[in-house]
């Protein structure tokens, strides 16, 4: 069992940034068993109702190329390799979704606390890549919000990983590609239940998010408000009463 301190929040300590998104659960939860693997899935149970899409379900599917399948495993165990985004058969949370293998390194885990769930890809690597680590994480909430975070990803313009990248949400079905947002851009409204930004592998723009959180807050008509926060600070964390993980210099 990977074992931390509750949900963090950035800091300083004595001087030292710590380096990690705002918001980001170090209490991982229990192994899913997925290491070793490639281009797999397990489901999960949650102990509570998560709705997305208009699908209301206590199953989650997730896969080791970094897709959650809700409701049905859809695309979760696949890599977008062409129009998986729109086709697949259930609605999918894109968290990291590429072509990732954790044949060499890298285990994902799994905690449930009672309203929230928490998902972490923990230091796995990619099929282009086995040996880079690459680690991000999902919450999902039984009001439907969704946070996503990025603790540690390699640039993505450096051959590291041979498909692109899709972050965002999708709920299958569909017949034309969403117009693409930029999450840096953030804050702003969707209004429905589809939004991405694709980073192409070969296009030479380095990945934005590491270190960072997406939130997708339902808006109560099928939309989202997608919001990016800011680096928490030491008395924002006193404030809240929640402890930031300390990390050497």
């Amino acid at each position: 069992m990977k074992m931390g301190f509750g949900l963090a929040f950035v800091g300083i300590v004595a001087g030292c940034a710590l380096a990690q998104p705002a918001i980001w659960e170090t209490d991982y939860g229990v192994s899913l068993g997925l290491d070793g693997e490639d281009d797999e899935s397990t489901e999960v149970l949650l102990s509570f109702d998560f709705s997305y899409a208009g699908v209301t379900t206590n199953s989650l599917y997730v896969g080791t190329n970094g897709g959650i399948g809700v409701g049905g495993l859809g695309e979760a165990d696949d890599y977008p390799s062409g129009n998986e985004f729109l086709f697949t058969s259930d609605p999918m949370l894109a968290v990291f979704w590429s072509d990732m293998d954790l044949s060499s390194i890298g285990e994902i885990y799994f905690n449930d606390f009672g309203n929230r769930a928490v998902i972490t890809w923990d230091g796995i690597g990619s099929y282009q890549d086995d040996l880079l680590p690459f680690t991000f994480q999902a919450q999902v909430f039984d009001n439907g919000k969704i946070i996503f975070g990025y603790n540690g990803i390699p640039d993505i313009n450096d051959s590291n990983l041979d498909t692109n990248v899709h972050v965002g949400l999708t709920p299958g079905g569909l017949s034309d590609w969403p117009t693409p947002v930029d999450y840096s851009a953030a804050p702003f409204h969707v209004d429905g239940s589809t939004v991405l930004e694709l980073w192409e592998y070969d296009a030479g723009v380095a990945f934005d998010l590491d270190m960072m959180n997406v939130i997708f807050t339902p808006d109560g008509a099928g939309g989202y408000f997608v919001t990016i926060p800011a680096p928490s600070t030491l008395a924002i964390v006193g404030l809240l009463g929640i402890s930031a993980r300390r990390r050497r210099c």
